[in-house]
């Protein structure tokens, strides 16, 4: 879209080489990867999943006649987003640090065994463990949720979003009481599936999986 609407692209050999994921370490002053990514390849109708470590991206159909994608705006203003996620990043990546001296092996959190993360519990802080944790669960639902797309699993689907707020707000400390709010309405209406902070949190938009017979209402309602 941006590039229709700008005439620029987006090239991977120009992104920007010091920018680190979540899942190792960060600038966190810079355009992120994978919204680059997503610019670039991302089409109608289809699901995109993006690793930006290693610049790689697959699609995957992303199309259905019984249920709609809703994106929700919470109207918080991201006034202090960037500052905390790239408080977040840090914090991460000292955790690494500590975790390599057990486990040399591990590049990034993304490769760690949640019984690796449990094992290391003694050298990390609280607020280490409960980030590092939100890492690898959060990893391990992309997945999920990737087969449970190919599966047409759209329940389950929802669970997992569901399921990724929630290791938002407890774990990550990345949401706030507006999208909280609209997480715990959103639960209650018929027809809704699951529903997730997106983007850097503290404010912003959610995305909601409702059945498509239920958009109108949904959208009215929330």
């Amino acid at each position: 879209a941006i590039e229709g609407l700008n005439g620029v692209s987006w090239p991977k050999e120009n992104l920007d080489p010091c920018f680190l994921d979540q899942h190792q370490a960060v600038h966190p002053w810079r355009l992120r990867r994978e919204s680059v990514l997503g610019i670039r390849y991302a089409k109608a109708g289809e699901a995109l999943l993006v690793d930006p470590l290693l610049l790689r991206e697959r699609s995957f159909p992303f199309t259905s006649e019984r249920y709609r994608l809703l994106l929700l705006d919470s109207h918080v203003p991201q006034q202090k987003a960037e500052e905390v996620h790239a408080e977040r990043l840090i914090t991460c990546a000292k955790a690494l640090r500590k975790i390599q001296t057990r486990f040399p092996k591990c590049k990034r959190l993304a490769d760690l065994a949640l019984d690796e993360l449990e094992s290391s519990d003694d050298i990390l802080s609280d607020v280490e463990f409960k980030r590092v944790r939100h890492v690898i669960t959060e990893v391990a639902r992309v997945k999920q949720g990737v087969l449970k797309l190919k599966q047409l699993d759209f329940f389950s689907l929802g669970r997992l979003m569901l399921d990724s707020h929630v290791s938002l707000k407890n774990d990550y400390n990345v949401t706030c009481f507006e999208s909280d709010l609209l997480v715990g309405f959103a639960k209650s209406l018929p027809g809704s599936l699951g529903i997730k902070m997106t983007g850097l949190g503290l404010g912003g938009c959610l995305l909601a999986l409702v059945e498509r017979t239920m958009e109108a209402s949904a959208v009215e309602k929330m």
